[in-house]
């Protein structure tokens, strides 16, 4: 699917009385570190339809189809946003990155006030591997427009990559308030809740939404079923954990002499090995001969890649 995993439930958020929600300013850091101002607070009319058909061909990843009709949609509606900014979209998931940046810089340059021609310029250059430039062109969209869902989003996308997760959260708690409907927003959203919670909402995702493509409902269906075998909880720091934990690093050697990088002594089923630390890793990573030296029973098989040099 676009953007965000595939995993989410279909949820609507309750508000009360239900017109508007509370679109407060969020300081998040930039590529550089730096801080970066928030938008104004602001009330926001929340958008609870449905994605339309042309939404609907997009979130299930046919990209080609949904161009089609979210330009059939901009001859109808020449001035409609969110069909304009989802043909960028479409257009970048088809991998024409080109022709997605000129249609999105040619747009900003017709409509330089648009909140949502800014998201699209950022989607582009951050496919065209500019996130510096792709994070200011958010910014500057939800400076224009604090109840623009998807400029939260991408936001919070960015600010996912940097490392910046607590930010990317709020972000995306935001941006659900005021758009629960849109697809990667929801999906985006159930990955911040607690696990029970969030399991039982990729299980009713996967029984009743549209939103979804007939592969990836079946590949959502076998993670369920492999989950409902593991721990039923989230991992939480025990109540009389230590407040400050001193955990010593030492030297990964190649040889007697040479020094390769930084590791941690760690235990696996009793037995210990040396892990070298990776701070851009997102997991550990062991060789097969070590796990099957440890006794650690694999169960899901996937692929990863890289080079030497």
């Amino acid at each position: 699917m676009p953007k965000a995993c595939w995993l989410l439930a279909l949820v609507w958020v309750v508000l009360g009385n239900g017109s508007v929600a509370q679109a407060q300013g969020t300081v998040a850091p930039g590529v550089s570190g730096k801080a970066l101002a928030a938008p104004v607070n602001k009330d926001c009319p929340v958008n609870s339809s449905a994605p339309n058909a042309a939404e609907t061909e997009l979130n299930q990843r046919h990209f080609g189809q949904a161009e089609s009709l979210f330009r059939e949609l901009l001859k109808k509606s020449p001035d409609s946003d969110a069909a304009h900014e989802a043909v960028v979209r479409a257009l970048i998931e088809q991998d024409k990155v080109t022709d997605a940046a000129k249609e999105a810089e040619s747009w900003a340059a017709a409509a330089p006030s648009s909140s949502m021609a800014m998201v699209a310029v950022g989607e582009a250059r951050l496919r065209q591997g500019d996130p510096r430039s792709a994070l200011a062109q958010y910014q500057k969209a939800m400076h224009a427009d604090p109840c623009n869902a998807r400029a939260y989003f991408e936001f919070a996308e960015l600010g996912g990559l940097e490392g910046f997760h607590a930010t990317a959260k709020r972000l995306i708690e935001k941006a659900y308030t005021v758009h629960p409907t849109d697809n990667d927003i929801q999906v985006a959203w159930i990955a911040t809740r607690p696990r029970k919670e969030r399991l039982a909402q990729w299980a009713d995702y996967a029984e009743h939404s549209a939103q979804i493509s007939d592969e990836d409902r079946a590949n959502l269906k076998r993670f369920l079923q492999k989950q409902s075998l593991d721990h039923a909880s989230d991992c939480r720091a025990a109540a009389n954990s230590p407040l400050v934990a001193a955990v010593p690093i030492v030297p990964v050697m190649d040889g007697p002499t040479r020094f390769v990088a930084w590791g941690l002594d760690v235990q696996f089923n009793g037995q210990r090995r040396r892990l070298q630390i990776d701070t851009g890793a997102s997991g550990i990573t062991i060789s097969r001969v070590a796990a099957d030296g440890m006794g650690i029973q694999g169960q899901n098989a996937s692929s990863m890649g890289g080079h030497w040099r």
